[in-house]
């Protein structure tokens, strides 16, 4: 079978789309045809070599964590062949067939919500629950959030609403009315200075600026707090704010309560384009190199 592997750190062009030997069935965990992926900013960037001090990999690798797809064949510990799940995995996902070994982390798929629509979950919609459940939202904190026209920050600005905060989102001007698009009646700035000094609680990040978020500083009260997911290297400069950075997985059942969402409609999944399998590389410098516009996905089994 067909898996996309990172051999080096020389950047995108450098991964290569192998053929491996077909994992065999366990008693523990699933084989799972694989449908969908996500094109993730954090495979990027290690195959560039940028996440080195902060862990290293053993390479050569197969791609991804998250995935959708159907169950492969009969597991007498878990769903029927032909089912559709949605998981993580630690191992890796760019392939025609996984072993989902953590059973706690494969999930039934309602059938109200789509393959493509759940694999946007992982790197997506729990990036912006473990952000929510870092820092303590509540209702009426008032909340900066830093980009909201991509995978994670779509997510976070519904589950912002949920919780009944009150968010302005700052949008870089070339997405703008891709923003106001698909959330008409947020408050949408593309000009920080129009956000006063000393008024926010919260600073949430997705863009990953340095600039940007030495300026967003300035917006929080005093102990207020800043989290960035797109920058993990930031060192505060304000003495009197909390900064904080980390990918902590979520719970299983916050991974219920996301796919829950999903099917009564308080989530909906914003998703720009879907590469072919032969085209992981041209999907990789799609994300890298265009405006955020949702995810971006990669059809492994068409």
């Amino acid at each position: 079978m067909h898996a996309v592997i990172q051999k080096d750190y020389n950047g995108i062009d450098s991964i290569q789309t192998v053929n491996i030997s077909t994992p065999k069935s366990s008693i523990i965990g699933a084989l799972v045809d694989v449908k969908y992926v996500p094109v993730l900013p954090w495979d990027i960037k290690n195959e560039k070599g940028l996440l080195t001090q902060m862990h290293t990999s053993s390479l050569p690798k197969i791609l991804g964590y998250g995935f959708s797809g159907t169950i492969h064949d009969n597991n007498i510990f878990g769903p029927t062949r032909g089912t559709r799940v949605v998981g993580a995995s630690p191992n890796w996902t760019y392939a025609e067939i996984i072993n989902a070994s953590i059973p706690p982390y494969v999930f039934l798929l309602p059938d109200n919500v789509s393959l493509e629509a759940g694999a946007t979950i992982f790197g997506g919609a729990d990036t912006a629950m473990m952000m929510i459940q870092s820092v303590g939202v509540h209702p009426n904190d008032i909340v900066l959030l830093i980009g909201a026209s991509g995978s994670i920050g779509s997510y976070l600005y519904q589950m912002l609403l949920t919780l009944k905060a009150n968010v302005t989102i700052l949008s870089s001007k070339r997405s703008f009315k891709y923003t106001k698009s698909i959330f008409p009646s947020a408050q949408v700035v593309s000009d920080i200075d129009l956000i006063s000094n000393n008024s926010v609680n919260f600073v949430l990040d997705t863009a990953g600026s340095e600039t940007l978020l030495n300026q967003a500083e300035n917006k929080l009260f005093e102990g207020g707090t800043l989290f960035t997911s797109a920058l993990p290297t930031y060192q505060k400069q304000r003495i009197d704010i909390y900064s904080e950075f980390n990918n902590n997985p979520i719970s299983p059942n916050r991974y219920k309560e996301i796919i829950e969402m999903l099917s009564n409609g308080t989530l909906k999944a914003h998703i720009n384009k879907i590469f072919k399998f032969n085209d992981v590389k041209a999907a990789q410098h799609y994300e890298d190199e265009t405006a955020s516009r949702g995810r971006i996905l990669v059809n492994i089994n068409e």
